[in-house]
């Protein structure tokens, strides 16, 4: 299930002047929740999310493992950005793998890639110019990152 807030809907994925969103998914089970908001003011830099997940049961299926992970307030499954010039990039090979992302801000950079099975990974960003890159591979591990220049 891929349930996705932005703008119209194009042949691409989904996108708006200012929002884009791009996304393939090949598998089974596989659950995201994405939501953007760009705050109109004045600036032209668009809010990206794109996502390529290849295998099942991959995003918001599973509970978070850790009660550290659950006190970000993230769901399983969300990639949600408030802002603008936000940058979410995100590939997923495998399966039971459970994920969240939140930018609010602007000009925040996230860089992923998980590979393998039972991984989790929850990125939270707030403020101007965070960056994180990671990759996971392998079977269940974690990375938990709250980024603020606030």
């Amino acid at each position: 299930m891929l349930l996705a807030f932005s703008g119209p809907v194009s042949a691409n994925g989904i996108s708006h002047e200012n929002q884009i969103i791009r996304f393939a998914v090949e598998g089974d089970d596989n659950h995201i929740h994405i939501a953007q908001e760009f705050l109109d003011v004045g600036i032209p830099d668009a809010n990206i999310i794109d996502v390529e997940i290849i295998g099942d049961r991959n995003g918001g299926f599973q509970p978070w493992a850790s009660r550290l992970v659950s006190g970000l307030g993230l769901e399983p499954g969300s990639l949600s950005q408030s802002g603008w010039g936000n940058e979410l990039g995100l590939k997923v090979t495998g399966s039971d793998n459970v994920f969240a992302t939140r930018q609010q801000g602007q000009w925040n950079v996230i860089d992923g890639v998980i590979t393998g099975s039972g991984n989790q990974a929850a990125i939270q960003q707030s403020g101007i110019g965070n960056n994180v890159a990671f990759s996971q591979s392998g079977q269940r591990n974690m990375i938990v990152v709250s980024q603020s220049t606030n």
